[in-house]
């Protein structure tokens, strides 16, 4: 944001070496994710994210995939591939990427809530308290984790 020239110039610069070194083609495919997915460019994401995933299926490329689908409104799909990502890559998750943990656990929350699942959701925000009960009190997934949390008990 603000800076979205020299994003592009760096995603390219990244491209073009891509050409010489496919090694390279997951981290331009994750860059231009990302670059879409802060834009809000969703569809655009989603469509770098699936890409990324026929490449390499990881768990933070999973979480970035189901973090788009659900800024996108597809509540559906996002909790499906959560509840795979719960399932398949739970040891992967403190080993690759243990800062997502928490998040995982918010967005999993998030799109439950969306669903209407408000059990689940509470489960899963209550997962996110518990991990984060230490955290930055700046962490804004953390203080939105909370509000839903309280929001929900109140309502259940």
């Amino acid at each position: 944001l603000g800076r979205d020239k020299e994003a592009r110039a760096l995603i390219d610069s990244v491209a073009a070496e891509a050409k010489v070194d496919s090694n390279l083609v997951p981290s331009v495919t994750r860059m231009r994710g990302i670059y879409y997915w802060v834009r809000k460019d969703y569809e655009a994401a989603i469509e770098q994210f699936k890409y990324l995933d026929t490449w390499r299926s990881s768990f933070t490329t999973a979480f970035e995939l189901g973090r788009t689908l659900l800024d996108a409104g597809n509540y559906a799909e996002a909790a499906k591939l959560f509840e795979r990502v719960r399932n398949s890559f739970d040891d992967v998750r403190f080993q690759e990427a243990a800062v997502y943990n928490g998040l995982f656990y918010y967005y999993l929350g998030r799109a439950y809530e969306g669903l209407g699942n408000t059990d689940q959701a509470i489960k899963d925000y209550t997962v996110v308290a518990t991990i984060w009960k230490n955290a930055y009190p700046e962490i804004k997934e953390f203080q939105d984790g909370k509000a839903r949390l309280a929001r929900l008990k109140q309502k259940a």
